[in-house]
């Protein structure tokens, strides 16, 4: 009989809150981020459409929201993180929710990033 091959780990949880722990005790570098978020605004000045409701999918830090706040286009932004937010900062609305598995229904939001 073939030996069975075990699956492959595609999505290591452990390995990914241990990297969390390490980059929040190491402190924030969001030069980055920032950079991404101004660029996403940006596009998104460009598109006719409106985003009543979006979500903010784990981006650490508040740049994307803060970014998102001066797109006229886009309305609510809610933030869903799988641990609070880091320095004890509470965005609102906030969710704590697994990325995988996440507490909210099918077509939503017009907007996930």
């Amino acid at each position: 009989m073939p030996e069975q091959t075990p699956s492959p780990l595609i999505f290591d949880r452990l390995l990914l809150r241990a990297r969390r722990r390490r980059a929040a005790a190491a402190g924030a570098e969001t030069f980055l981020l920032d950079r991404v978020a101004a660029d996403l605004a940006e596009r998104l000045t460009a598109v006719l459409r409106r985003f009543d409701l979006a979500l903010d999918l784990g981006t650490p830090g508040d740049a994307l929201r803060a970014a998102l706040a001066g797109v006229p286009s886009v309305g609510t932004v809610i933030s869903a993180r799988p641990v609070l937010p880091e320095n004890g900062a509470r965005a609102t609305p906030f969710v704590i929710a697994d990325e995988e598995a996440l507490p909210l229904g099918a077509a939503t939001f017009d907007l996930v990033v």
